[in-house]
């Protein structure tokens, strides 16, 4: 599905986490794809005393693009509402579509 110039122009942001508090404490995976470019990842486990990974990269505007392709194709980006929900110390983001 191709799309229009002007959304393919417009500025691009992205934040995806998920994570838990369980046995050995806050757990979690989170990117972010910023609309300069820049792409930081994050990954907290604490199983056998290990730490916090981050990196930050600069992507091209064609992997920005590509990303915003794959969303507009996924139609993911219809979220009309969104639950939080904890369960047993897990996070759960519930989303509804339409």
């Amino acid at each position: 599905m191709a799309m229009a110039g002007e959304e393919e122009n417009s500025e691009f942001y992205l934040r995806y986490y998920v994570g838990h508090k369980g046995k050995f404490g806050h757990e979690f995976l989170e990117f972010e794809f910023r609309p300069d470019g820049k792409l930081r990842y994050a990954n907290n486990s604490n199983y056998k005393n290990d730490t916090i990974i981050r990196k930050e990269v600069y992507v091209t505007p064609a992997v920005l693009r590509e990303c915003r392709r794959i969303i507009n194709d996924s139609e993911l980006w219809i979220e009309i509402t969104c639950d939080l929900v904890l369960i047993n110390g897990t996070i759960f983001f519930l989303f509804f579509f339409f």
